[in-house]
């Protein structure tokens, strides 16, 4: 956590677990309700709103990305492809 910043508690109930067997994702999710439950994340300035889409084919990336931007030019949107550019000499981002 970044310095000054107090973690957070809450009192929750716990309906199910859920574990993929990929320990790096195992340690790092959180799945809850937002605006149902841990109200108190909401207030944390380290916590992030994200999602990651896995597509079957690398080349729909940029078609879902501009799908993606269409409802909502705001968001910020990134194919791996935008990530690792330096993979890519010449290639227009």
């Amino acid at each position: 956590m970044p310095p000054g910043e107090v973690p957070r508690f809450e009192r929750v109930v716990v309906k199910s677990l859920l574990t993929t067997n990929v320990a790096d994702l195992d340690s790092r999710l959180l799945i809850y309700g937002k605006g149902r439950s841990l109200n108190a994340l909401g207030a944390n300035v380290s916590k992030r709103n994200e999602v990651e889409i896995w597509l079957p084919s690398a080349t729909d990336a940029e078609k879902v990305k501009a799908e993606i931007l269409k409802t909502d030019a705001g968001l910020r949107v990134g194919t791996w492809a935008d990530r690792n550019s330096s993979l890519f000499p010449g290639a227009e981002s």
